[in-house]
């Protein structure tokens, strides 16, 4: 008898998957995608901001060896033996010093000017064509080539980015300058920077300063650590600029006042913006995103809120109140309940005039205010700022017109947001 094998139980395996099990395949992978192209993406924004980290904190080193070289250079020049040796860069400032007080005293001001206050205007003019952050920034004590007024105070810089006679029509640029740097004359308007690229412009100049430049003789910085990545030319005028993870150009202040006190008087570290309805202030934090560790404000005079001044004795020590160039307020002092800050010499608060050896006739040079220098009575600390990955700034340019270029908060809500993921070399903690 035959055997029969039963067939009952027997599966014969199938052609393909069925719908469902695709459709719920294809989630899965999308779903891995997803998740790892935010990953990647986080990791990228991490590496671009660790970058910029990098490179701003070589720039910021080499900075602040040139910025200190140029105080110990320029310290108290006339509170020293003449005849003592000193070195020849030194030296320099004295002289400049001396003729800055002789053309002073020939140019037929009335209010008469000390040696100490001469010392002062001098090394803060100096330190403006030294660490420009816009173009006009070369043309010392008053933002006009030489020969515009036949005072030789321009920049030293400019020796190195143009060749030939002083004269406008037939002065050259050299290799040092593409494009937009090479237009001379200031004469239209002092205030404004006669570039089509105001953006890429402190970039350029800080640059320049740092790998060409010399401050009262130390050679070029060294910033061979920076990723060559990080350093190109944007706006295509053959200036290069140094860059950030993103691209953008860093900006370069060099004595961004307003961002610690943004009317120029009262230091808060906020920015108050009216809110609807329009009995309604809102506070920003401003200074300490781009600054750390910052003191408190002083104590404030309650009887003028909302005015909210510091009481004046409040004032005297508070370190957000002293100019490193004029820490002992030799050119203006506090008067609060007048003038929040009057000039001890007020020739010296409004423009004067200088009378050079030749040619003859006075020209006026500029006054100690935050039009052509900076805000009185306040620290200023070059500082270089990424907008971050939001690639909004939120500042006003260094390259603007009058008191704005010192780093003033544009006064909206969105500018005073854009600040949280910028990044800058005076910062400090972890980065």
């Amino acid at each position: 008898m035959r055997t029969r094998t039963s067939t009952f139980g027997i599966r014969h395996p199938r052609a393909g998957f069925s719908l469902v099990e695709m459709l719920v395949v294809l989630a899965i992978i999308a779903l891995l995608s997803s998740i790892s192209f935010v990953v990647l993406g986080k990791t990228g924004e991490a590496a671009r901001e660790a970058a910029t980290k990098t490179s701003i904190k070589i720039l910021s080193g080499a900075l602040r060896e040139r910025v200190d070289a140029f105080h110990e250079l320029t310290a108290n020049a006339f509170q020293v033996d003449p005849d003592l040796p000193v070195k020849q860069n030194g030296r320099i400032f004295r002289q400049n010093v001396e003729a800055f007080s002789s053309m002073y005293a020939a140019g037929g001001n009335a209010t008469p000017i000390s040696r100490v206050q001469a010392e002062v205007f001098v090394r803060q003019a100096m330190f403006k064509t030294l660490f420009p952050q816009r173009r006009a920034d070369l043309y010392g004590y008053d933002d006009e080539p030489q020969e515009d007024n036949g005072i030789a105070n321009d920049s030293p810089l400019l020796n190195r980015m143009y060749t030939g006679t002083p004269s406008i029509a037939t002065r050259k640029t050299t290799s040092w300058v593409g494009r937009n740097l090479g237009a001379l004359s200031m004469t239209t308007s002092p205030y404004t920077t006669p570039t089509d690229n105001s953006s890429t412009e402190s970039s350029e100049l800080l640059y320049l300063v740092l790998t060409e430049g010399d401050v009262l003789g130390l050679p070029p910085s060294d910033i061979g650590g920076i990723d060559q990545n990080m350093i190109g030319d944007t706006d295509g005028d053959g200036n290069l600029e140094f860059l950030d993870g993103w691209g953008n150009p860093l900006q370069f202040y060099n004595w961004p006042t307003r961002l610690i006190k943004d009317d120029g008087v009262n230091y808060w570290g906020t920015l108050a913006l009216p809110l609807p309805p329009a009995t309604m202030i809102s506070e920003y934090p401003t200074t300490s995103l781009l600054i750390s560790n910052l003191p408190a404000p002083p104590v404030v005079n309650t009887s003028l809120l909302p005015d909210r001044r510091p009481i004046a004795g409040s004032v005297a020590s508070h370190r957000m109140y002293r100019d490193p160039l004029d820490h002992n307020r030799n050119i203006t002092r506090w008067d609060v309940y007048v003038a929040p800050y009057t000039s001890v010499s007020s020739a010296l608060a409004s423009n004067f005039s200088l009378q050079p050896p030749s040619p003859a006739g006075a020209y006026t040079a500029m006054g100690m205010n935050s039009v052509w220098f900076h805000d009185a009575n306040t620290p200023s600390m070059p500082l270089i700022v990424s907008p971050g990955a939001d690639d909004v700034l939120g500042l006003h340019l260094p390259t603007e017109d009058g008191a704005d270029r010192l780093a003033r908060v544009i006064s909206t809500e969105d500018a005073c947001k854009a600040l949280g993921d910028n990044l800058t070399n005076q910062q400090r903690g972890p980065q």
